[in-house]
């Protein structure tokens, strides 16, 4: 893995700290060989500037324009390191000071080159700077990219030149305009259609551009959205009494038969649920929010996403968007047309019903406990731990990454799953809901104490020129300390990378359970790849190392072009009519007393679920 991570790397990145770490090791043995005459101190004194001089030329060249975060981690290490030897003429004029200086300088420039090297290697190491480059340009240029280095291409089938063909008339109309909201949004339609939770776009630096976005793929607000219940039906939620959906007989509970003149599935089976951070490898976890989406477009807009996106930016503001043609059953059961019209824009109905759904954000949640890993006793026999994340410890995490162990992590839970065991702990819910991923050998560590058998779990391959070739297997090592305990594991589609990891090794377990609404997101390969685009608007990650299966030939989780779940749950929950008329937004209320009263579905369900 560290190999195939350097492989990656940046190799401008890579010359410039070894440049620096030569100069600064050299210059420590060459200060005494020059330092006789004194056109030799005259030459030593010039090439203790080099390194800075070289530095400087490389931050005009290569700074990430917009982003002094990437920049300062990037290649702050040997900024400095070049930067402390320019100094080192002037430590020269006294003895003492010159040898310490001579132990330190060296020592200093290999930290720098060594953290220049492993910083970026979990989750940037492919990383690239096309800030300086046009909208079309860095689109073009990470195109290329992806056609090289994402490494599921194949397994996927992924036609990059068709979705880029597909979304590039929307980055055209952003640089024609130079509109970077507009650009955004383009861009995260395109990391869309590789349905893929490792593929995507994230925020840089630019806020504004990231806000016109979402508001951009945001659609429009009708006065209501829509869920698809357990029976079948799609009904409305969320209708407000004050609005006109509401007072033209829409109600929470109403069925929705048409939507601007379709029926009902022919227009959600049209809807794509592109948004910020959205992603469904899954097809059947997209179905599900599918309705969330639909309640957002109105009469004759595009289903072309870079002609809707183009359409919704030209719009000189929200009451601009078309009405929406919405046929439901009345209270007698017979079918009624209207037509409404936007009363805001749609990214607020779809965040807050989204809270609904994955119990997103909801920290701290309804037992007190707000920290990633903490645990309580919720009952006399039942403990409750929060899992939001695979990471614990920074350098720790490191280390895990390059050792696939972690000790010191698991000495904690083990402390901590004996503190609960000592409080009658017989039954363990574990909250993956919403796991954003991290460093697998968390997961690996967790499971063993489950485990009453060791398990291979995935095989690392190089697929580097078109050979094949095993690198390393993980296994799980059996530990069983805690096997007889009773284990719930709830996920959800925002359970990703290790987060999925974390739910496919614990399903390997005897008395694990896992349960949600949907199942998790279902994408592992490690991430690695990640462009920062021009002015640095977004960064789009991408998978660059490859996992399989214990046969070599199936991808580790990840799903293939059938978009089908490759971690079923034991227990998909239900979502029912009283579940969903039940939610609610309260207009007197802020968002925040709105989103405390939501109902947490998934852990009542859990809990009534641990009586039986």
């Amino acid at each position: 893995m560290i190999y195939l991570r350097l492989f990656s790397q940046d190799p401008v990145t890579i010359f410039m700290a070894v440049l620096v770490l030569v100069f600064a090791v050299g210059l420590c043995f060459a200060r005494k060989a020059l330092g006789k005459t004194r056109r030799g101190k005259n030459i030593w004194r010039a090439l203790c500037f080099v390194p800075l001089a070289a530095c400087v030329i490389h931050f005009g060249c290569c700074r990430f324009v917009g982003s002094g975060w990437y920049t300062r981690h990037t290649y702050g290490a040997f900024y400095l390191a070049a930067l402390v030897t320019a100094f080192f003429p002037l430590f020269n004029l006294w003895k003492i000071p010159a040898k310490v200086f001579s132990i330190i300088l060296p020592v200093g420039a290999v930290v720098a080159f060594l953290y220049t090297i492993i910083y970026p290697m979990p989750f940037d190491s492919g990383l690239r700077n096309y800030t300086k480059q046009s909208y079309t340009q860095g689109f073009v240029s990470l195109t290329k990219d992806l056609e090289k280095y994402y490494s599921l291409k194949d397994w996927k089938k992924t036609d990059i030149q068709a979705i880029a063909k597909k979304i590039m008339p929307a980055v055209e109309e952003a640089e024609r305009k130079n509109d970077a909201g507009l650009f955004y949004a383009a861009i995260t339609a395109f990391g869309y259609y590789f349905y893929d939770g490792h593929v995507g776009t994230w925020p840089e630096g630019d806020w504004d551009a990231w806000e016109r976005g979402l508001i951009l793929l945001g659609g429009n607000d009708y006065g209501f959205s829509m869920l698809r219940i357990d029976d079948g039906r799609v009904v409305a939620i969320l209708s407000e009494s004050t609005l006109p959906a509401y007072q033209a007989g829409i109600h929470n509970g109403t069925q929705i038969i048409e939507w601007n003149g379709k029926p009902i599935e022919q227009a959600l089976a049209e809807t794509e649920c592109i948004y910020q951070g959205d992603k469904y490898p899954v097809k059947e976890n997209e179905d599900f929010f599918r309705p969330v989406f639909l309640a957002t477009r109105g009469m004759g807009e595009s289903t072309d996403i870079a002609q809707y996106l183009i359409s919704r930016a030209a719009a000189d503001g929200t009451y601009d968007a078309p009405k929406a043609r919405v046929t439901f059953l009345t209270d007698e059961g017979q079918p009624c047309t209207v037509e409404l019209d936007c009363v805001e824009d749609g990214l607020n109905t779809i965040e807050y019903v989204m809270q609904f759904l994955i119990s997103f954000g909801v920290y701290p949640n309804r037992y007190g406990v707000d920290k990633n890993f903490d645990a309580k006793m919720i009952n006399d026999d039942t403990a409750y731990m929060l899992r939001y994340s695979e990471e614990y410890n920074y350098w720790g995490d490191i280390f895990s990454y390059l050792t696939g162990k972690y000790p010191t992590f698991k000495k904690r839970l083990r402390r901590q799953l004996e503190d609960l065991k000592s409080q009658g702990m017989k039954n363990l819910i574990i909250d993956a809901r919403n796991n954003m991923g991290g460093y697998p050998a968390l997961g690996s560590e967790t499971a063993s104490l489950f485990s009453d058998r060791t398990f291979a779990t995935d095989s690392t391959y190089s697929d580097i020129n078109g050979r094949h070739k095993l690198m390393l297997t993980d296994y799980v090592k059996a530990d069983g300390e805690f096997k007889d305990i009773n284990v719930l594991v709830l996920t959800n589609s925002y359970c990703v990378s290790a987060g999925d990891y974390f739910v496919r090794v614990m399903g390997e377990c005897p008395n694990v359970t896992t349960m949600g609404f949907t199942c998790s997101n279902c994408s592992c390969q490690p991430q690695g790849g990640r462009v920062l685009l021009t002015n640095s608007i977004c960064n789009f990650g991408y998978t660059i190392n490859w996992l399989y299966e214990q046969d070599g030939q199936t991808r580790f989780i990840d799903t293939d072009e059938t978009r089908t779940c490759t971690i079923p749950l034991d227990i998909k929950i239900p979502l029912t009519y009283d579940m969903a008329v039940s939610f609610a937004y309260d207009i007197d209320l802020t968002w925040e007393e709105n989103q405390n009263n939501i109902r947490d579905y998934v852990m009542e369900y859990a809990l009534e679920y641990l009586k039986k």
